[in-house]
């Protein structure tokens, strides 16, 4: 496991060097954009979630996710909520590949920052 340092996605550790780019290149876009993030390390990839809460509801209502491999990036919306399916461009999904980790994150900083602007402050 390779150390990274990204405590707004409670995340100390990462697969690769290319995964620790990624992450801290997002990291540091939610550090200056004010969001936090969850993450979910997996062999083969790591995940990265922003979810909307509807209090009223008790639910969430949205979930954004970004998936990185090393080598692509996909992003879009996890109609699942539980991360059981992989993001799937006939659903949505955008995936991007050819470019170093830091320019694919700001790509999906960008996409997530977009998405997370039409959010009310509180449901």
């Amino acid at each position: 496991m390779v150390p990274v340092v990204a405590p707004r996605f409670d995340l100390a550790v990462c697969n690769s060097d290319r995964e620790r780019e990624f992450v801290e290149a997002l990291h540091d876009r939610a550090t200056s954009g004010g969001w936090y993030a969850d993450s979910w390390p997996r062999p083969d990839r790591i995940i990265v979630s922003v979810c909307r809460i509807d209090g009223a509801q008790r639910c969430v209502s949205r979930t954004l996710r970004v998936d990185f491999d090393g080598a692509s990036v996909a992003f879009g919306d996890d109609e699942t909520h539980q991360f059981v399916t992989d993001l799937d461009p006939a659903r949505g999904a955008k995936i991007l590949t050819g470019l170093p980790p830091a320019e694919l994150a700001g790509v999906a900083a960008d996409w997530l920052e977009v998405e997370m602007a039409d959010w009310p402050e509180e449901l």
